[in-house]
């Protein structure tokens, strides 16, 4: 049976949108899962050319779950969530990335990090700091505590993690403990308890609350959830 090579869960399709086309320009076959790094661009054609990492260059993502043949199509998804990628680590949390001459992300390279428990040379490989620019404030995070106000009301207290600025304090986290406060406004943590909150790992962009015609409040910013990682547990 021939695998789709851009189908979701439950086989439902992917977003194309965030899918780039590319041609192997390699010389070899690149594995399902792959590092490739994206050397030029094809206007006639409309893809990227898309070759063995040679350990330098910041245009590097992920191949999907089928191998490319030599001179055939590829894709490959941006870095707005973690994809999964062949690595050598095997440990949770490492820092890895594209190195010369191989096609898994290593710990002797940087600017990603192992964002599963690694299992057969595979894992989800997060990039840090990605799928944010013009100075927008996101966090990743760890779910310490979790409060109910209202039946329609979920508040986080958690613990940044990761973050996409490089300096300076994040907003609005305790100088002491620094917790962030993270609200839902889209009732994404609704299928979840409270008990099977704690623990888990999400993101959050910080926003300011916005009105036509009317300056926004920059004392008024607050931390919205994103993604909540992993489905809830059956009760």
């Amino acid at each position: 049976m021939t695998k789709d090579r851009f189908a979701g869960p439950a086989r439902s399709p992917f977003n194309l949108s965030s899918v780039m086309k590319w041609k192997n320009t390699s010389g070899e076959s690149i594995p399902a899962y792959a590092c490739v790094k994206l050397d030029s661009y094809d206007a006639a054609g409309d893809f990227f050319n898309a070759i063995k990492p040679d350990g330098s260059g910041d245009l590097h993502f992920v191949n999907g779950p089928v191998a490319v043949a030599v001179n055939k199509y590829g894709g490959s998804q941006l870095w707005n969530q973690s994809r999964i990628g062949l690595t050598s680590s095997v440990t949770f949390g490492a820092v890895v990335g594209p190195v010369a001459d191989s096609w898994e992300m290593e710990e002797s390279g940087s600017g990603f990090v192992v964002f599963s428990e690694p299992s057969g040379g595979e894992a989800a490989i997060l990039q840090v700091g990605g799928g944010s620019g013009g100075g927008t404030h996101e966090i990743w995070f760890t779910i310490i505590s979790v409060e109910c106000p209202s039946p329609t009301e979920t508040i986080l207290t958690v613990l940044p993690t990761y973050y996409t600025g490089c300096s300076g304090d994040i907003p609005g986290a305790d100088p002491y403990t620094c917790y962030c406060i993270v609200e839902d406004v889209c009732s994404i943590l609704s299928y979840y308890t409270k008990e099977d909150l704690v623990g888990r790992v999400g993101r959050a962009t910080y926003m300011y609350p916005y009105s036509c015609g009317v300056a926004a409040d920059c004392n008024a910013g607050l931390w919205l959830v994103d993604t909540i990682c992993g489905s809830p547990e059956c009760a």
